[in-house]
């Protein structure tokens, strides 16, 4: 049932945000989705099993902070993942000099494999959707003491209505890092929280071991 649940939430947010893009609206939704989620044997869920936890409509329509994703943007992905045969998924003009790997997509949910002695990073930009002079403070909490995860800056400030801020987003395992056999994975949240306290916005956060 979640597919028309989530397609109802969609349209009312387009209703009360008609410059939304797609990428917005499901940057609303995920970031303001609770993430206190049991399984069936009543324990925590999992991200791959929850996603980012049960949807909140009324958060979603005043997230404060979105994750967009331009068409350009798109291509750059497309590109990366295709090369010159993006032109034939895009039906015309395409310019392929700017690619962008699947974690350089500026998406809501957080991927980092970091591999042996070298820490991971990513990108991402935030669009200020709140009120115009706001302030937000970030954390990163992990699941597990032997990965440690930052993000740079600290707070972001904006002065105006779709104000964008960029932050880097780092993790890597630790010297008593856990077992590198089988498919295992640390779980965590990027939190970005208004100086007010009325928003709160959260990213998925993970890193696979597979790769260490």
């Amino acid at each position: 049932m979640s597919s028309p649940h989530l397609s109802g939430v969609a349209a009312l947010l387009k209703a009360a945000h008609p410059m939304w893009s797609s990428a917005a609206i499901m940057s609303a939704i995920i970031t303001t989705a609770d993430a206190n989620v049991s399984d069936e044997f009543l324990e925590p869920a999992l991200y791959f099993a929850k996603g980012a936890g049960h949807v909140n409509p009324n958060k979603a329509a005043d997230p404060g902070l979105i994750y967009n994703i331009t068409n350009n943007d798109y291509v750059s992905y497309i590109c990366g993942k295709f090369g010159e045969g993006a032109r034939n998924i895009a039906r015309g003009v395409v310019d392929c000099s700017n690619s962008m790997t699947e974690e350089e997509l500026n998406y809501p949910s957080i991927l980092l494999t970091p591999k042996c002695g070298t820490a991971a990073k990513v990108t991402r930009t935030v669009t200020n959707v709140g009120p115009a002079r706001s302030s937000y403070k970030g954390s990163v909490t992990i699941s597990k003491t032997f990965v440690s995860a930052t993000v740079t800056p600290k707070t972001l400030t904006f002065t105006e209505l779709n104000e964008q801020k960029s932050f880097t987003v780092s993790a890597e395992w630790g010297i008593d890092r856990a077992p590198t056999s089988g498919n295992q994975f640390v779980e965590g949240k990027l939190t970005w929280t208004s100086n007010d306290g009325k928003h709160v916005v959260t990213s998925p956060f993970v890193v696979p071991s597979l790769e260490y």
